[in-house]
């Protein structure tokens, strides 16, 4: 099977990101760690070309593994807040201290 070797399959290449409101968006650009320097053009190709598909397919495995983790913290801290939340809607049951009905009947004869 013949690889692409342009920059942006190589194990060198790292894209350049900028972060936006609410995502992280990838640019044409990116940076060679072999040879140190900025690729203007990921469609470039040079001598130093790497397979990156082992790193890559391992990088994978790893960050889903490390999603699966943080989606089952997120579902307990879910389960936590909801917990608490039920409880402070519950009503308060109160002691209500009620007048003495007898001082109340004489202030009523009384007036």
């Amino acid at each position: 099977m013949n690889k692409i070797k342009e920059c942006w399959n190589c194990k060198y290449y790292r894209p350049f990101y900028t972060k936006g409101f609410c995502e992280f968006s990838k640019h044409k650009i990116g940076y060679c760690r072999d040879k140190n320097e900025i690729i203007l053009d990921k469609h470039k190709s040079c001598d130093c070309w790497r397979n990156d598909s082992v790193i890559r397919n391992m990088r994978q495995v790893v960050a889903i593994k490390k999603i699966d983790e943080m989606q089952n913290c997120l579902v307990e801290i879910r389960q936590i807040l909801a917990e608490e939340k039920q409880e402070l809607q519950k009503p308060e049951i109160s002691v209500v201290d009620y007048p003495d009905t007898n001082s109340l009947y004489k202030e009523y004869l009384s007036a």
